[in-house]
């Protein structure tokens, strides 16, 4: 069975607005990440893309985005697909989170992006069964 992924990120939220990095954190759509989704369901529709389901992380801004890009769509809420945990940095402010330095070494009581590789690698492998 093939498999065809596309990827579409959240709108833009309150943190990202005020340049905080949320990760795990909840953070909330502001109007721009409502009319970013809108538009982008929009343009999906124009293309002609063809979902026969769409998984979303089960943070609340994923879940908005999906339900107003795709209101039509069955979705499944997914924790493997969350953000990367940045610990307690999770909603501090943008220029404390380096990435360069979290490759194998997890954020302070977070994870390290090779354990949100890991966690992508699991859910791609659960859709293939």
């Amino acid at each position: 069975m093939a498999i065809k992924i596309m990827y579409f990120v959240h709108g833009t939220t309150t943190d990202n607005a005020a340049k905080l990095c949320s990760g795990w954190k909840e953070a909330m759509l502001n109007d721009l990440g409502r009319e970013q989704a809108e538009n982008l369901g929009n343009i999906s529709r124009e293309r002609g893309d063809k979902f026969d389901v769409m998984f979303t992380s089960d943070l609340k801004r994923a879940i908005e985005s999906g339900n107003i890009a795709f209101p039509e769509i069955e979705k499944i809420n997914d924790s493997r697909l969350r953000e990367c945990n940045y610990g307690v940095l999770d909603g501090e402010h943008k220029s404390l989170v380096i990435y360069e330095e979290h490759v194998k070494t997890p954020f302070p009581s977070g994870e390290s992006l090779e354990d949100v590789e890991k966690r992508m690698r699991e859910f791609v492998s659960y859709l293939q069964t």
